[in-house]
């Protein structure tokens, strides 16, 4: 898990995407994180946010979820579920 404790939303969040996976064995050489998730719209949530949000997706067999604050990379081992408000 990746910490931002000082709240701060920025470039630094997708460095931390990227090395959270690559430390986890994927091989983003051949994939780009846009292949997953367009990293703009990630920082644009993450900045607007006014309350707690989480954003969860899965590159290839991991899932990638991340709050203003962190960044957390698992196995993932279920379907993709889509929830709304």
């Amino acid at each position: 898990m990746q910490d931002r404790s000082d709240g701060d939303v920025n470039d630094d969040v997708l460095i931390e995407i990227v090395d959270a996976l690559e430390e986890n064995g994927v091989d983003l050489d051949s994939n780009r994180l846009y292949d997953y998730i367009d990293p703009d719209v990630l920082e644009q949530l993450l900045e607007s946010a006014t309350g707690q949000v989480t954003i969860s997706f899965t590159v290839d067999e991991h899932r990638v979820t991340v709050t203003p604050t962190t960044v957390v990379v698992s196995e993932h081992t279920g379907p993709e579920t889509a929830h709304s408000p």
